[in-house]
């Protein structure tokens, strides 16, 4: 039985506690047969190996919620280090080639109102693609962040240097005098940002749960996730409430999911 509050690395290369010491306290007097590393169970497994009380189950199952949590954390934090470490002359190279490879899927050709982020910090870059994307007469779309209600409202945006300034986060959002609101039933395509992206689609955004949210609401619309590589993991821990995309781009490949 793995020893409690040892540490141990897990398959994200992420240093942490061991995910058995959440569950070793309260079940350490059933039946478990810890035949394999708890955090690797599913519920499933759980109900048909183990035979001890519902309440053990209960507790062992927040805990294992409680573990993908600190899980994300640690890996929020350790992929944005990464993508901070980037030098500005790499980002917006790998921010071109990300547009050329968005700009060449027959997905976004077809698109006719299209919803971008706004990028920021050490995000995939945007603003050339917003700007080609209107010039090419289609309809672009940009989310200006609510924090009272917790939802984005979209807008239609025309004109990049002139409509925009500084919102929630520090973020470009329109103006209130060119606030142009587009229901959600009317995109075509999403473009959707993240700080963790894995080769089935989820994502880790910055923990508001804004676009998880949003993506829940317009489940039948396509969205493409905009990543660099080094953004890019395997598996993400994940709960019933986290939406993934239907594709994934970065600077090397497009991730069909």
């Amino acid at each position: 039985m793995p020893k409690p509050f040892m540490e141990c690395n897990n398959h994200y290369g992420v240093q942490q506690p061991c995910c058995c010491q959440f569950a070793l306290t309260r079940l350490m007097h059933s039946k478990l047969t810890w035949s394999m590393h708890s955090q690797k169970m599913s519920n499933a497994q759980m109900s048909k190996d183990v035979s001890f009380s519902h309440l053990d189950f209960v507790i062992w199952n927040l805990r294992r919620r409680r573990l993908g949590m600190l899980e994300k954390v640690n890996l929020r934090k350790k992929v944005l280090s990464w993508r901070e470490g980037q030098s500005e002359e790499e980002i917006k190279r790998k921010s071109l080639k990300i547009k050329e490879r968005l700009f060449s899927l027959p997905l976004f050709e077809k698109s006719k109102v299209i919803m971008f982020y706004v990028s920021f910090g050490s995000e995939v870059r945007t603003e050339d693609a917003i700007k080609e994307t209107i010039n090419r007469s289609k309809r672009v779309v940009v989310p200006k962040t609510l924090l009272k209600e917790k939802r984005l409202l979209l807008s239609e945006l025309r004109d990049y240097e002139k409509e925009l300034e500084k919102g929630t986060f520090g973020i470009l959002e329109p103006k209130e005098e060119y606030l142009r609101e587009v229901s959600p039933q009317m995109l075509d395509l999403i473009i959707v940002p993240g700080v963790v992206f894995d080769e089935k689609g989820y994502r880790i955004g910055y923990g508001g749960g804004f676009y998880d949210r949003f993506l829940l609401e317009v489940d039948k619309v396509s969205s493409i996730g905009l990543a660099f590589e080094l953004q890019v993991v395997g598996e993400i821990p994940r709960q019933k409430h986290d939406r993934k995309v239907n594709l994934v781009i970065t600077e090397r490949r497009v991730i069909y999911s």
